[in-house]
């Protein structure tokens, strides 16, 4: 799961770099990462629902099939 996850964030990572809005970088840092995904990636990743949604779904958040126990004893 984690590499899957890696693999979406340098992917997210890539198209955010195209969007014009991003600003290339923050007082001499990545705006979007260092060593794994920070507050600026996530922000910008997030400013868009379409751009969110999609991302989510790439990650397999939320989950397609929900197990529950709807058996409750009072």
């Amino acid at each position: 799961m984690l590499e899957k996850l890696c693999e979406v964030v340098n992917e997210y990572e890539k198209r955010l770099q195209e969007i014009p809005f991003v600003p290339m970088s923050s007082y001499g840092r990545p705006t979007l990462r260092e060593d794994g995904p920070n507050r600026n990636f996530l922000t910008y990743v997030f400013c868009d629902q379409g751009f969110a949604m999609q991302f989510l779904k790439d990650v397999d958040l939320p989950r397609r099939k929900v197990q529950c126990n709807t058996a409750l004893e009072i």
